[in-house]
């Protein structure tokens, strides 16, 4: 197959795949080099047909720094499909795992990148419990860091609100290599602690609200790049904050939900 006619709308492959038979797995790609090489040749190994689900530009670029991606979509995506062992490619900005692509496609194996322990740990419990039967593997192959030095997409020059500010200049300068995502914790205006991804995987979420534990942070409001995981909405439940603010639209919504059941008030916020 040419790799043009593999990449493909969810909406078309969702009529073209047999259920309970498609393989998944999704990232950004950017850059394309050995690492994802070797992580696709893996995922292939698994089963087939492998669908690959490729990030869009403005999803990569809110995850990986602002400052991403170095391609944009439609090149990372026939970089993918260029790959003789992969069957179809799609470009979202969803990972595999989002409700609505397994819903359509019914995979047989979600497949995952090494990340953060605890954070693939309370993903899979839910991806169990919301989809038995589905497989779940993590990828055995190390991660090779590209660290981008593009001139950042996204700035907070023209941010007047402060606190929303101090969110986007964390993200920015963050040094973690993956995850460059930031946090505010603030009562009444007042920032109380502030922090971004750390190099380990550590979420921003979590490393405020442990570095706070045993202190009263009830009514206390937090503000973040993206919605929080399931990990983070766990914590934020436990140190019963009042609100919660994101400035962009990112990923499965599995954290905001689990907010809401807890009563917390989430909302996306506007930079201006």
């Amino acid at each position: 197959m040419k790799k043009a006619s593999k990449i493909i709308t969810l909406k078309k492959l969702g009529k073209v795949v047999e259920p309970r038979k498609v393989t998944l797995i999704s990232g950004s790609f950017d850059p394309f080099n050995s690492y994802y090489r070797k992580l696709l040749t893996w995922a292939s190994l698994q089963s087939r047909p492998l669908v690959v689900v490729v990030h869009t530009d403005r999803a990569v670029s809110i995850r990986r720094g602002l400052s991403r991606p170095t391609e944009n979509q439609k090149k990372r995506a026939e970089n993918v499909a260029g790959l003789d062992f992969v069957d179809y490619v799609v470009i979202s900005s969803k990972g595999a795992h989002d409700k609505k692509i397994v819903k359509l496609l019914k995979p047989r194996l979600l497949l995952f990148q090494q990340d953060n322990t605890s954070f693939l740990a309370g993903l899979f419990s839910i991806i169990n419990r919301k989809f038995p039967g589905i497989g779940i593997r993590v990828s055995p192959i190390k991660k090779e860091i590209v660290i981008s030095t593009v001139p950042s997409k996204i700035t907070p020059n023209n941010i007047k609100n402060p606190i929303l500010k101090r969110v986007l200049e964390l993200a920015r300068t963050s040094t973690a290599p993956v995850g460059r995502v930031s946090a505010v914790l603030v009562s009444k205006s007042k920032v109380l602690a502030e922090s971004s991804n750390l190099a380990g995987g550590e979420h921003a979420e979590k490393v405020i609200l442990d570095r706070l534990l045993g202190k009263n942070m009830e009514g206390c409001s937090l503000y973040v790049l993206i919605p929080p995981c399931p990990m983070c909405a766990d914590s934020i439940i436990r140190a019963k904050l009042k609100n919660v603010y994101y400035l962009f639209n990112y990923g499965d919504k599995m954290g905001v939900e689990r907010l809401h059941e807890a009563g917390i008030v989430v909302r996306k916020i506007k930079l201006v």
